[in-house]
């Protein structure tokens, strides 16, 4: 309990310096306004995760998260004097790649930078206000507002339903704020993430959040601080193809309820696509999107292609077994064998461990009668349903141990102890991912 009041402190703490430090000045106007709305998924690029949506997984202590996101978009700027009915093509089209880095600095904490590289063909702005002006078409390449962000997980859902998470941010004033690919003004606020496994193979992410930025004011519209509105689904269709769809919008809260010539201050769409995992740690990502309003930063339509890397060190290896002194004699070797939630599903993740201990039985058969697999769960739930939990498990490993990993059938035996022999506490979250594990007992001839 203690453990979680600090974390929750440090992350309250952390939210609000970044809300005091993104505090603009409100008599200040910026010279242009940021038409981005589409920002990557930073912190989580596995295949299970989603586009611009976050989760509330971390990427684990010491882990990275690179890649990048190449993002097209057509009509992104319009501005309307009418609700539906556009004044002005200001931007026909604008491409952006997202280049980002994230670091697991404790096993609940990311750090994360994102920078976007702008190609546009824009009216570049002269001056704002209700009679702004703007110079004839052109076509540049600019930097954009570089994010920085942190992800701090509250609660896990690895072997829960719901998880929840705090995303404080801050964007840099590096863009040019003339095509639109930046605010000239530091700006940030912070999101709060709230993830579900409503199935196992399919999971929901809720994101709200507040942006804290300069208020401007262009030809018929007031641009001011926002409310962040997203939704994502992700659906593993197989085993290397998991469905995305996001819907999200960035109204801005004073013009939330003005009715008059609301459409341009509230972007709102819809995007699609796919995760394909390529190979270990390597995903790509490719999908679209369709504007929902006129706001700005809205395309009519946008396209998107991404690679990430994730990367988090490897759990210790296998023990070598012992050579055989005076008679029979007992190893145990315990892992931290990690399942779908609910289910007895193994992770990708735990594919290097059990391969692991696959080539150690097979090397040392000459030594090794029988390996017991034995499964052990925390203590959540029914005793009944955690000890049919941990047999699915066991036998699941048993499966892969014989299909993928080579080792007769003969070897093997399996057995489940359910929540009956912790080897830490279950008061806590890091004393039950302890307790769930799997044991090989050794038996040596």
């Amino acid at each position: 309990m203690k453990k979680q009041v600090k974390k929750l402190s440090l992350a309250l703490g952390l939210v609000c310096a970044v809300m005091v430090a993104s505090m603009p000045a409100k008599a200040a106007l910026v010279s242009g306004i940021e038409s981005i709305n589409f920002d990557p998924n930073i912190t989580d690029g596995r295949p299970d995760a989603y586009f611009g949506v976050n989760s509330s997984r971390t990427i684990g202590k010491h882990g990275w998260n690179l890649g990048f996101m190449a993002d097209l978009a057509a009509d992104p700027v319009e501005f309307a004097t009418v609700i539906g009915v556009p004044l002005a093509e200001v931007t026909p089209w604008q491409l952006v790649l997202n280049v980002y880095a994230s670091y697991g600095v404790t096993n609940w904490m990311d750090l994360g930078i994102n920078i976007p590289l702008i190609y546009v063909d824009t009216l570049p702005i002269v001056t704002t206000g209700p009679s702004a002006t703007f110079n004839p078409s052109d076509q540049a390449f600019a930097l954009g507002d570089i994010r920085l962000e942190s992800k701090i997980r509250l609660r896990s859902n690895e072997d829960r339903v719901i998880g929840l998470a705090l995303v404080p941010f801050i964007t840099l004033p590096t863009g040019d704020s003339a095509t639109f690919s930046g605010n000239e003004s530091l700006a940030g606020g912070a999101k709060v993430v709230l993830d579900f496994n409503i199935h196992d193979r399919i999971k929901l992410a809720l994101n709200v959040g507040y942006l804290v930025r300069d208020n401007v004011t262009l030809l018929n519209a007031d641009f001011d601080d926002q409310l962040l509105l997203s939704l994502g689904v992700n659906i593993k269709f197989f085993k290397r193809l998991f469905f995305v769809a996001e819907v999200a919008t960035e109204p801005v809260v004073s013009e939330m309820f003005d009715y008059s010539n609301s459409e341009v201050e509230n972007p709102f769409e819809v995007r699609a696509g796919f995760n394909i995992p390529i190979t270990r740690g390597f995903t790509a990502k490719v999908g679209g999107g369709v504007g929902l309003s006129n706001g700005l930063g809205t395309p009519n339509w946008r396209a998107f292609l991404g690679l990430n890397y994730h990367w988090t060190p490897e759990p210790c290896g296998p023990c070598e077994v012992a050579p055989v002194v005076d008679g029979p004699t007992e190893i145990v070797i315990s892992y931290d064998v990690h399942f779908n939630f609910d289910q007895a599903t193994i992770k990708e993740d735990s594919y290097t461990i059990l391969n692991d201990v696959a080539k150690l039985i097979n090397a040392n058969r000459s030594n090794i009668a029988s390996v017991s697999i034995e499964g052990h769960t925390d203590s959540l739930g029914s005793d009944q349903y955690n000890q049919a939990l941990s047999e699915r498990r066991a036998n699941a490993v048993r499966d892969y141990l014989v299909d993928q990993g080579g080792v007769p059938a003969d070897m093997l035996t399996t057995v489940g102890y359910g929540e009956s022999v912790p080897v830490d506490t279950n008061d806590t979250e890091a004393g039950r991912a302890n307790n769930r594990r799997v044991e090989f007992k050794v038996q040596n001839k």
